[in-house]
């Protein structure tokens, strides 16, 4: 019976002996505190609204204020895009001016996809080596 435990046994610790190498690469994989590695936070930058002025055929017609944030992944991509703000503000108040004198009425509904699409082109012609995503928070149309 002592053979029969003593075999049990020895198989049994030549089965964890097998296997610890598996289980110290794991550990190394996710590094020394038994931690995996860290991925890249999320950062959300609010931007203050920014308010265009809709022109019709021979005048202002109305207003759209829209409120935005980007959505940036790091730390160091953050800072930049806050050291970038007052440019990427004026970039899509251009965009969305330029827009607006072709595509919005603000009698009707605004089509918000098309305005994140026009501001993501805005930001990415700033920021063009820094991936961003632009998020539409609100929208506000007024007509004049």
């Amino acid at each position: 019976m002592t053979a029969l435990l003593r075999i049990v046994c020895s198989g049994l610790l030549l089965a964890l002996l097998s296997s610890a190498p598996s289980f110290a690469q794991e550990e190394d994989e996710r590094g020394r505190r038994g931690r995996a590695p860290k991925e890249p936070e999320v950062i959300y930058i609010n931007f203050d609204p920014v308010t265009v002025s809709v022109r019709g055929e021979s005048r202002v017609e109305g207003l759209i204020s829209i409120r935005y944030a980007l959505e940036v992944i790091g730390d160091d991509k953050a800072e930049y895009v806050r050291a970038q703000k007052p440019r990427l503000a004026s970039t899509i108040v251009m965009y969305l001016t330029r827009y607006g004198n072709i595509g919005i009425n603000p009698k009707k509904k605004v089509n918000v996809a098309v305005l994140d699409t026009i501001m993501q082109r805005a930001v990415d012609s700033v920021l063009v080596d820094t991936k961003t995503d632009v998020l539409v928070l609100e929208v506000n149309s007024r007509p004049l």
